[in-house]
């Protein structure tokens, strides 16, 4: 699916494009369990954390779906 086209109500979205959304609705999430945790008063740099889970969730979800 991650070569294929998702059709929107006529507007052609690539498919890594719908993954990517998925990947950052599940960091939204995460984020704020984090936040609630306290997981980011004992980080260095929180906006790198933010990145590498974000890469993370991406890639999980990715692999998840195009097999």
């Amino acid at each position: 699916m991650i070569g294929a086209m998702v059709d929107l109500y006529g507007v052609y979205l690539p498919g890594f494009l719908v993954f990517a959304i998925a990947a950052w609705c599940s960091l939204v999430v995460l984020r704020k369990v984090l936040v609630r945790v306290g997981f980011y008063r004992t980080t260095f740099h929180p906006a790198l954390i933010d990145l590498a889970l974000f890469v993370l969730l991406l890639a999980g979800i990715t692999a998840i779906f195009v097999r």
